[in-house]
């Protein structure tokens, strides 16, 4: 299929996650919106969910993280969550 799954794009956003980057709010809003388009990719890609679970945690304890980051950060950590049952 020629399909994008978006586990490329995925890992490159996790790897990316900077509470401290003058990019943080574009990556936190693009790897929100990519698992709400494409939640499948934690459910099939344990290496992924890992890694988010991770930075994910990681950037939640940042106090620099904006109210809108941090809840759209939690969304993804709920994402990682389902993804484990």
């Amino acid at each position: 299929s020629n399909t994008w799954a978006g586990d490329d794009m995925a890992r490159h956003l996790l790897t990316r996650l900077a509470p401290d980057s003058a990019y943080s709010v574009l990556t936190v809003r693009s790897l929100w919106s990519l698992l709400a388009l494409r939640p499948d990719i934690l459910k099939r890609r344990p290496d992924i969910r890992a890694l988010a679970r991770t930075r994910v945690e990681m950037n939640l304890d940042s106090s620099l993280l904006s109210g809108e980051s941090r809840q759209q950060l939690a969304s993804v950590a709920y994402a990682v969550r389902l993804a484990d049952r």
